[in-house]
């Protein structure tokens, strides 16, 4: 879904953001009457329209910038794929920098896990290895204690497809019953609520800033991220980071030696750098009023409101119209509560989008698509379809 960042007024345009998915690989990517809406519309001065990078995009030697993309948001100004695009139009800022306040700093003695890990059932996010990883730092220190809050995407009306169509990597669910023992069990918990069931985010922002505060580490054993919320979460909550030394992401620059450790991606290596992390525990602190000025939702606000007003100046537009920063680190990426938000497939959600964001609330993802909106879901054979396109892009 669009995210609407401000309204427009006759002498001011509606400012609104697409993701980085829905231009390469959604309903902008695959529709020439989208684009050529959005041409259109940018040409007749009462919208404008900017991308919000979430994800990795280090393949790209240089950004696809089209006329109507008036403005880019990423963290890094200086990141490579953004060749080509006029400093004034990057915002430097993206969803990551929108999170809500962390209010509890719980002291270290009162750390409950060892290790908390936060993430998707995916190939992408290594979720298998990061399994593999805690069954070999259990073997040498059966005292571990390990949190995994992985929801479960597993659409059960689809049957053995829900794997393909969901992009899920079944062995997740498979694999703990055979590798873990029934006393290493014990030390182990699984938090993995079904998203068909109880919605997108089943887990309460509290509770999740609760199981992070109160463990010692976070660990992220993916390799390519965009800028992985759950970095800044934990920082913002004095939880130092695990990460691969092969991670790829827009987050590189804010983990130090103090605040993060690299772990080896081969399993027996990296458990014994595992635990002497935890052995050595005392030689990790977090900076979290620096985390808070980063990536907190407070500290930022008024930053991305003069941005985007910049960006009205160079179009030689007025700054009026009311606007809409609530929940920047859900809308900027196209989260929603009850399913994706981002328009990947069916163009009309596309366009009923346009038709309804002045006369609904912006905010209500019950609504802003109309009533009886479809579902924007792919067939197993266009989602093979959409990861080819995307390894050509990533070649490219």
């Amino acid at each position: 879904m669009p995210c609407l960042l401000k309204r427009g007024t006759d002498e001011s345009p509606a400012v609104v953001t697409f993701t980085h998915n829905e231009l390469f690989y959604g309903v902008i990517g695959k529709s020439d009457d989208a684009r050529k809406f959005l041409s259109t519309a940018a040409e007749s001065g009462r919208w404008i329209f900017g991308i919000h990078v979430q994800g990795d995009c280090s393949h790209l030697e240089r950004w696809p910038l089209e006329p109507w993309q008036s403005f880019l948001m990423w963290p890094d100004v200086n990141a490579s794929f953004l060749n080509g695009v006029p400093k004034q139009r990057i915002v430097g800022l993206n969803c990551v920098n929108f999170l809500p306040a962390a209010n509890e700093i719980v002291s270290r003695e009162d750390r409950r896990w060892d290790i908390c890990i936060i993430s998707r059932p995916s190939r992408i996010k290594r979720i298998v290895e990061s399994l593999h990883l805690i069954k070999q730092a259990l073997v040498t220190n059966p005292t571990l204690r390990v949190i995994f809050v992985v929801p479960d995407y597993r659409k059960f009306g689809d049957g053995e497809r829900t794997y393909e169509t969901e992009n899920l990597d079944r062995r997740f669910y498979q694999l703990p019953m055979s590798l873990f023992s029934a006393t290493e069990l014990r030390q182990i918990s699984f938090i993995s609520s079904s998203v068909e069931s109880f919605g997108r985010f089943p887990i309460a922002q509290d509770v999740l800033q609760n199981l992070l505060a109160r463990s010692k580490f976070m660990l992220l054993t993916s390799h390519s991220e965009g800028t992985p919320r759950v970095i800044a979460e934990a920082l913002m909550l004095g939880t130092p980071c695990m990460v691969s030394p092969a991670l790829r992401s827009g987050m590189g620059g804010y983990l130090t030696a103090s605040n993060c450790v690299c772990i080896d991606d081969d399993a027996e290596k990296g458990a014994s750098q595992l635990n002497d992390a935890l052995s050595n525990y005392d030689r990790f602190t977090v900076d979290t009023a620096l985390a808070h000025r980063i990536f907190s939702d407070v500290s930022n606000r008024t930053t991305l409101m003069e941005a985007i007003s910049d960006q009205l100046h160079l179009a030689g537009k007025k700054v009026e119209g009311e606007w809409l920063l609530d929940d920047l680190h859900l809308r900027l990426a196209g989260h929603g509560r009850k399913r994706s938000l981002q328009v990947m497939n069916d163009r009309r959600l596309f366009f009923r989008w346009f038709a309804n964001v002045d006369k609904v609330d912006p905010y209500d993802e019950d609504s802003i698509f109309g009533p009886g909106a479809p579902d924007d879901k792919a067939s197993v054979q266009w989602g093979k379809r959409v990861r080819s396109l995307a390894r050509i892009a990533f070649r490219r």
